[in-house]
């Protein structure tokens, strides 16, 4: 019976562990979601402001853009988080202004797609823009070039970037972002992943589990994003 226990310690060791892990994945999920419930609610709230903007004040019928530029640009994290949206609502401008432009005079296709993301980015890196304008310039760009406008709605689609990209401002600068409490929440955050790393890390090199440690690892790299 000893025997036979002692041949099952190291699957019950891996089970053991495995809980262990599983637990506080769940815990730091949660955790992860409690501490972005604010920018989720905001960017919700803001695609809902947009999109009534453009449709009853602005009396655009469909304004699918100005949601999609509103959520864009105010993101999913606190850090310099205005520069952030100005610079995201300037690069999606440039792109579908180039865009709806240049669809208008000779419609959508291959070449004009490429032609599209051409100026768009040169357009963009004449104004100086940093990568996140140059590229969002292009992205944007590709999409309201590759959707065909109705008849009559030239500039509409630019008009509901700006929409959104308004929109995303405003609620970027009213909505205040408690300066001081973000970074120390941020940082308890990472204290406490670095804590389950030593520990998980200590585990491993106690038991000599390679795969343990292994992913101990990749899991220390994933905290870049912290």
């Amino acid at each position: 019976m000893d025997d036979y226990l002692r041949s099952d310690a190291p699957v019950i060791q891996v089970l053991d562990r495995a809980w262990d892990r599983s637990r506080l994945s769940v815990r730091t999920r949660f955790e992860r979601l409690r501490t972005r419930a604010f920018l989720l609610l905001q960017s919700a709230v803001a695609a809902g402001v947009a999109w009534w903007f453009a449709t009853d004040v602005v009396d655009h019928p469909s304004p699918f853009f100005a949601p999609i530029v509103a959520v864009i640009c105010l993101g999913m994290s606190y850090g310099q988080r205005l520069r952030r949206v100005f610079e995201v609502a300037i690069g999606v401008a440039v792109g579908v202004f180039t865009a709806d432009v240049f669809v208008h005079l000779v419609g959508s296709g291959p070449w004009q797609i490429s032609a599209v993301v051409l100026v768009s980015m040169a357009f963009a890196t004449l104004l100086h823009g940093s990568a996140v304008i140059v590229t969002q310039s292009a992205v944007q760009g590709i999409v309201i070039a590759a959707l065909v406008a109705s008849p009559g709605q030239a500039l509409g689609r630019w008009t509901d970037a700006l929409i959104g990209g308004g929109v995303a401002l405003v609620a970027a600068t009213v909505v205040p972002q408690a300066p001081l409490r973000r970074p120390r929440v941020a940082a308890a955050a990472a204290v406490r992943k670095i804590g389950e790393l030593l520990r998980r890390a200590a585990a491993s090199a106690r038991d000599g589990d390679v795969p343990a440690a292994a992913e101990v690892l990749a899991s220390a790299r994933a905290t870049e994003s912290l």
